[in-house]
């Protein structure tokens, strides 16, 4: 089928591809703002990573980063009531998702990072 609708005279456009707000859509809210910092946070952590292993020994630069984590997220959580330990049942699984996610990635991303010519620490003086 062929239109007109801004695309160029004689487009090809598939009937009833597209999308069309059937509500009012939503401006910039705290999810938006959230993602964006995420993005913010992923997009320097590479930067900021190589910097630190620069002044740090990656042990204990990886033994502070989760310690601060832990702590904001054991706050976060406690403050909102949403904190629970997991079950005995769930123990397996939480010990085999916290060695896979956390010790094999930053066995995986720390010598990466360390090797990568793209950051050189001495670059960021």
């Amino acid at each position: 089928m062929q239109e007109k609708d801004g695309l160029g005279e004689g487009a090809d456009v598939e009937p009833g591809i597209g999308a069309e707000a059937t509500a009012p859509v939503p401006g910039w809210g705290w999810t938006e703002a959230a993602l964006a910092m995420m993005v913010l946070v992923w997009g320097v952590n590479f930067a900021v990573v190589k910097h630190a292993l620069g002044a740090f020994e990656p042990l204990a630069f990886n033994g502070l980063r989760f310690v601060v984590a832990s702590v904001l997220v054991f706050a976060v959580l406690y403050l909102r009531g949403q904190f629970s330990m997991p079950g005995r049942e769930d123990l397996p699984r939480v010990i085999a998702l916290g060695l896979l996610g956390n010790v094999m990635y930053q066995m995986c991303f720390i010598p990466c990072t360390m090797r990568g010519k793209a950051i050189s620490p001495d670059s960021m003086r």
